[in-house]
């Protein structure tokens, strides 16, 4: 390695870094009416989808995290999707870099992944009390198999 790249060499998180939830921003809610003599809990899916980008002069990751709920059986369809953006706060972004060369650690890819699940685990709950989505509850999911493009 030369001395020019070891100058520039980013960091990994084994440094201590300050990181924390800025900000939480519901982008889209829609939930269909359903004919509740039609309805059947068991048939239901819901399907996550993660992304995620960061702003490296403004020291922030962004995370989005989108379920659609769905029927199953003869006729699937979509009957509810939540999209929410979490953003956080790092301090000391540019320094950062993942052992494998991404742009962040993976623990901290991880880390953020989970938060922002679990938190829109609630949201969903919170969202779906009083509608026929009532009982409907996001499984539980091991966010380290996910993939993120972050």
């Amino acid at each position: 390695m030369n001395a020019e790249k070891t100058k520039n060499r980013k960091a990994p998180l084994s440094e201590s870094v300050r990181y924390g939830l800025s900000n939480i921003e519901i982008l889209e809610f829609n939930l269909k009416q359903i004919n509740e003599s039609d309805f059947n809990h068991e048939k239901l899916s819901g399907n996550l989808g993660v992304s995620g980008d960061y702003e490296e002069e403004l020291s922030e990751v962004k995370v989005t995290i989108n379920v659609r709920i769905e029927k199953n059986g003869e006729n699937p369809k979509q009957i509810g999707n939540l999209k929410v953006m979490f953003s956080y706060y790092v301090d000391g972004l540019e320094k950062l870099e993942d052992e494998d060369g991404g742009i962040l650690p993976k623990s901290m890819v991880d880390t953020f992944n989970a938060i922002s699940i679990s938190t829109t685990r609630g949201i969903l709950f919170t969202k779906f009390q009083a509608t026929i989505l009532d009982n409907f509850i996001l499984p539980l999911i091991d966010h380290t198999k996910l993939t993120s493009n972050y």
